[in-house]
């Protein structure tokens, strides 16, 4: 008898032919080896993990960058209005000169009827909702203590703004008032020139001094010191 031997699929199969002619053939199911199978598995179980772990760190990632963007902004808006109100008082006390600061982003105008300076910013995450912080300010008020407060109070606030948010800093300049004699009172005053919105910079120029007999808070003279604003 004659042996033939074969695999179709996963069976092997083995024939015999006798010599008058007579086949006599038999089929053996083989299976697929461990490792065959645990391949594969292993592999999407992987992919698995791996897509996941992608996932997690795009939810996580993307809040964790949009909020220290938010504080990259907030901290570069806040000298920003340091760096501006010392440009101010520097040349009202000097009662000439000009000084020009960059605006980082966002716009900046300046409203009259407060007597302040205002930088407007959109952000997508905020470090604070629906409130009003003082910055860099010790005494808070509309009259200050000539020699002890700041001419001016900064301040910021948050607001939702449909889906992102808007963050306002606002430098407000206020009357300092003498305690003794001869009393007095000092103010800067700011004049707007040109265009209502600056988006480049913030150009401060002496404007010249004007005195108001009586008209201080203590009942003294007011002496009110113009700086002109130039939004470029």
């Amino acid at each position: 008898m004659r042996l033939f031997a074969g695999q179709l699929g996963n069976r092997l199969y083995q024939i015999g032919l006798s010599r008058k002619g007579q086949s006599n053939c038999r089929l053996y199911q083989i299976g697929l080896s461990r490792k065959g199978q645990v391949e594969p598995i292993t592999l999407i179980i992987i992919t698995g993990i791996v897509v996941a772990l992608v996932g997690a760190a795009y939810a996580w990632g993307v809040p964790l960058i949009q909020k220290r963007t938010a504080v990259s902004d907030f901290s570069s808006a806040e000298r920003f209005m340091v760096d501006l109100d010392q440009a101010i008082t520097d040349v009202a006390n000097r009662g000439g000169g000009e000084r020009s600061v960059d605006i980082p982003k966002g716009f900046v105008t300046v409203d009259t009827a407060l007597n302040a300076v205002l930088l407007e910013m959109s952000m997508e995450q905020p470090l604070l909702l629906d409130s009003t912080v003082p910055l860099r300010t010790t005494f808070l008020g509309d009259v200050g203590k000539f020699g002890e407060a700041e001419p001016r109070v900064i301040d910021v606030t948050v607001a939702r703004e449909g889906t992102r948010y808007r963050m306002v800093l606002k430098a407000q300049y206020r009357e300092l008032d003498t305690a003794t004699t001869p009393l007095r009172g000092f103010k800067i005053m700011l004049n707007p020139l040109g265009r209502g919105v600056g988006t480049d910079r913030v150009v401060v120029s002496y404007g010249g001094n004007e005195a108001m007999p009586g008209a201080a808070a203590n009942a003294g003279e007011l002496i009110l010191t113009r700086i002109n604003v130039e939004l470029q």
